[in-house]
């Protein structure tokens, strides 16, 4: 099995909800199945707002909690900061689930960015690839700023960029603009 653990999956058009139009970052992927959190799903719920519920400490991140994927779970952060580290998803992006790291990352004020998941996407062994080869999912790799920036649009943009890998490969171009104008 070859790990997609640091990729975008691509949600075709077809999939319900909460998939629909989703991008899903691969945080864990192995023989024992797939985690991964949905990008793209903000929440009407602040990270403030819903602080006093979880944890004593004081919370000074105003940003939403978005929907990491159907499965509830635990709160779970994707950050930049490896000190507080749990799993390193990729170089420069990591994950936390334990109340101690969570804390220590609503404590601060400023700095590097921090998003908020309340769930989870999870995958059995084997199920995940099932679903990819029935074309439910398009995979690419992912960069550590899929996670922070472009939420409105990441679905669309990583659909182009899928779209335009397998348009490339097929016609043997080695080389394209990214606008097509240019050429």
């Amino acid at each position: 099995m070859t790990s997609l653990q640091s990729h975008l999956l691509i949600a075709s058009s077809e999939l319900p909800e909460p998939f629909t139009r989703s991008v899903v970052l691969l945080v864990r992927h192995n023989d024992d199945g797939a985690l991964g959190l949905i990008l793209n799903r903000r929440t009407s719920a602040l990270l403030k707002e819903a602080w006093n519920k979880l944890s004593e400490v004081p919370c000074h991140r105003t940003e939403p909690i978005f929907l990491g994927g159907p499965c509830e779970g635990p709160l779970v952060a994707l950050h930049t900061h490896p000190e507080l580290s749990e799993i390193e998803v990729m170089s420069g992006l990591y994950f936390s689930a334990g109340k101690d790291k969570l804390e220590q990352l609503a404590e601060q004020q400023d700095g590097p960015p921090i998003k908020f998941f309340a769930g989870y996407s999870g995958w059995s062994p084997g199920q995940l690839e099932a679903e990819i080869a029935r074309g439910s999912w398009s995979v690419m790799p992912a960069v550590p700023d899929h996670a922070f920036e472009y939420e409105d649009e990441l679905w669309k943009r990583a659909t182009r960029h899928v779209a335009g890998a397998a348009l490339r490969s097929t016609l043997h171009i080695k080389h394209a603009p990214s606008d097509p104008s240019h050429n």
